[in-house]
């Protein structure tokens, strides 16, 4: 009788804990459900420090993704900058419900522009936001359904991010988008090797975009080099390689176009120098 009330019991267990999953799960995808609401854009006081000049160039672009949301939000607008703008949102925000409309919008750009590289990136890349803002995180994710949805985002996101790479190996937009992506997501589901051989080819073509003469004129962009070299310096001192980040972080300082990045590296230039 003992075992039998055991059973019982541990049969009760499961059948609640999977209920619940599932429960938590059907509420974590209903928040993906909807119109999201527009940011709310601020004008912040200047300050001297580094978290300063983020938050500055993180409302600017914020700005700039916003109004080309209203513009190309519409059946005549372009799907794919909608979509990327969306995503800018979202990113910026940690809005979920703003990345699940750049992956709608980024997914259909994809069936409409199959030979287009950058928009299976980005697509890659807003899988991937969504695995870091889903709705229910924490110790919640030991229910059924709850880290299995993220890890579904997690495995889309490599999958269109190589498919990406794949398509147009030279296309040094869609080869950042990846290496970007992969170097913030937990080992265990990336290769680090790849994000290093990534970084190190881009900076070869950026160093000298001769090497690469289908996008030289992209390697040539302000705002390429400038979020490249931001993308690098962060890498390298994620990877605890202080010295090639202060390196890093001294040439972004010097070289760098936009006036909110030349700040920041200015700024963690000084910090690894203080460290030393």
């Amino acid at each position: 009788m003992k075992r039998i009330s055991f059973r019982k019991g541990v049969r009760l267990f499961s059948a609640c804990w999977i209920l619940l999953g599932l429960v938590l799960f059907a509420y974590s995808e209903l928040q993906l459900i909807g119109s999201p609401q527009m940011p709310e854009l601020v004008v912040t006081v200047q300050k001297d420090s580094a978290e300063d000049a983020i938050q500055r160039w993180n409302q600017r672009r914020l700005r700039e993704a916003t109004y080309l949301w209203r513009e190309e939000n519409s059946s005549e607008g372009d799907t794919f900058t909608a979509g990327l703008a969306a995503y800018r949102i979202g990113s910026i925000t940690h809005d979920p419900l703003w990345v699940a409309f750049a992956k709608d919008k980024l997914l259909e750009a994809t069936e409409t522009l199959s030979q287009f590289a950058q928009a299976r990136a980005w697509l890659g890349s807003a899988h991937a936001l969504i695995a870091r803002d889903y709705p229910i995180q924490g110790y919640w994710q030991v229910f059924p359904g709850i880290g299995f949805a993220r890890i579904y985002n997690v495995l889309q996101a490599n999958k269109y991010l190589d498919e990406a790479v794949a398509l147009d190996e030279f296309d040094p937009i869609s080869r950042l988008i990846r290496a970007s992506t992969l170097s913030a997501m937990p080992d265990i589901f990336v290769s680090k090797e790849s994000v290093g051989n990534d970084m190190r080819l881009l900076l070869s073509w950026v160093e000298d975009p001769s090497s690469n003469p289908k996008y030289k004129q992209v390697l040539q962009y302000e705002t390429f080099r400038d979020e490249f070299y931001l993308a690098y310096a962060q890498w390298l001192e994620a990877r605890g390689d202080k010295a090639a980040a202060k390196n890093a972080w001294d040439k972004l300082s010097r070289r760098a176009g936009i006036k909110e990045i030349k700040e920041f590296a200015r700024w963690k230039a000084t910090s690894l120098t203080q460290l030393q």
